[in-house]
Order: structure tokens, then C-alpha cells, then sequence
């Protein structure tokens, strides 16, 4: 029973922190353009080249946050890592369509890298939230690589209707 309650517990911890990883987090809520944004991920069109090759190149470089923080490096070279990147998407989240929903992935997945950062400052254990990155990164990092799987699919079309 103990065990069982345990994987249910878990369970619910994952469904929960997926739900709060796929919620967008609107960047600039002013540029949004008057575009209606589609309910289904196969509908949108692929990104420039540029644009997909500069998110993944970010996407790539938070994986650099992952080591240092599995490797227990420091808050401060967590930070600075960080900084980097936080500049280099502050310069290029602009160039993408504010409704599209690659780009709040994207942000998304920083914003829980923020998180942890926040929580590292604090002495606190930044596990969840580093592990709460991962789900928008991986989601992301599928699909703009074309390999998104039927269930990732259905999540990211359940989180477009919902939004």
C-alpha cells in the first residue's frame, strides 16, 4: 500500500508540475499580434531555419545549467551561465511570432531555470524546478527537430486548447 501511494503521489507531483510547465507565460503581452493561434501543433508552419537553429542553439546551452547543476558547481556559476543566456533570449524572443507557442515554450523553459536560481539563492533544494525545465525543453526540442510523438502531440494540443 505504502509503495503504491508513493508512485500514486509521484504521479500527481509530475502531472501537476507538467500542468504549471505548459502554461504560457506572455513575455511582452504588447507586441502580441491580433492572430488567433490554432489548437493544433501540425498546423503551425515550420520555423525559419534561422529561428529553429537559434532555439535549439539555446535550448542546447541551458543544458549547460542542467551539469552545473547536477554537479553541484555553485549558484554563482549557475547565475552566470544564466545571465548569458537570459541575453542572448531577451535579443532573439522578440524575432518570433508572439503567438506562437514555440516561443512560450522557450520562455517557458527559462523561466524555470529562473526558478531555480531563485531557489538556489535561498539555499533551498532547486531539484523540482530544474526538473520542471525539462518538460517545455524536451517538448520543445522535439519539436522543432520534427520528432514529436503522438503523446507529446496530444499534450501540447490539450495545452493550445487551453490557452
Amino acid at each position: 500500500m505504502v509503495k503504491f501511494l508513493g508512485k500514486f503521489c509521484l504521479l500527481i507531483f509530475v502531472a501537476a508540475i507538467t500542468y504549471s510547465c505548459l502554461h504560457s507565460v506572455p513575455v511582452n503581452p504588447a507586441k502580441t499580434l491580433p492572430v488567433k493561434r490554432l489548437q493544433d501543433v501540425s498546423q503551425y508552419p515550420a520555423l525559419p531555419e534561422a529561428q529553429r537553429l537559434k532555439a535549439l542553439a539555446l535550448l542546447k546551452r541551458t543544458d549547460d545549467l542542467d551539469e552545473i547543476y547536477k554537479k553541484k558547481r555553485g549558484f554563482s556559476e549557475f547565475l552566470r551561465v544564466a545571465k548569458l543566456i537570459e541575453d542572448d533570449l531577451a535579443a532573439f524572443e522578440p524575432t518570433m511570432d508572439q503567438n506562437d507557442p514555440r516561443r512560450d515554450l522557450l520562455v517557458n523553459t527559462f523561466v524555470k531555470y529562473q526558478n531555480a536560481a531563485v531557489l538556489m539563492a535561498g539555499k533551498k533544494n532547486a531539484d523540482a524546478a530544474v526538473f520542471a525545465a525539462y518538460i517545455p525543453k524536451r517538448s520543445l526540442r522535439d519539436w522543432l527537430n520534427g520528432k514529436l510523438t503522438k503523446d507529446e502531440k496530444s499534450l501540447l494540443n490539450n495545452w493550445l486548447a487551453s490557452n
